[in-house]
């Protein structure tokens, strides 16, 4: 009877540290989600704006960034640091746009400076929206 009991209390603790982490780790991808500028504009013909996709993954956040100038540039891969409502990532050097982000995320937008490696400042403000890619209706 005893052995029970204690096989029961370790199950129910199981259970219980499972739960936590379950929830921990869906609370921890409250900022996943598309970020976009991206539209097609119908007047000149040109793919316009910028997109970012933030997902959670086994080491922590990674962000797909794509730009569009007329074009789209390729999408770039990276890391994401979130800390509280600061957000940071690197783009890489052999990309189009290399350089280093700083800003803020909430449950709404990103927003913040992308310095690129020349020195050029390039603002980025981008609604938490379906990205253009997604969205049919855009397009």
């Amino acid at each position: 009877m005893g052995k029970r009991i204690v096989l029961l209390f370790i199950l129910a603790l199981l259970s219980a540290v499972a739960a936590h982490a379950g929830s921990k780790a869906a609370a921890g991808s409250g900022f996943a989600g598309t970020y976009s500028t991206m539209y097609y504009n119908n007047e000149g013909g040109d793919l316009l704006g910028e997109e970012l996709r933030i997902v959670l993954g086994k080491s922590g956040y990674k962000g797909i960034l794509q730009f569009s100038e007329g074009r789209p540039s390729d999408p770039v891969l990276m890391d994401v640091r979130i800390e509280g409502n600061a957000i940071s990532f690197d783009t890489p050097a052999e990309w189009d746009y290399p350089g280093h982000f700083q800003g803020t995320i909430s449950a709404r937008k990103v927003s913040g400076v992308l310095r690129l490696q020349n020195g050029v400042d390039v603002p980025l403000d981008l609604p938490r929206r379906a990205g253009y890619w997604d969205d049919p209706i855009s397009k």
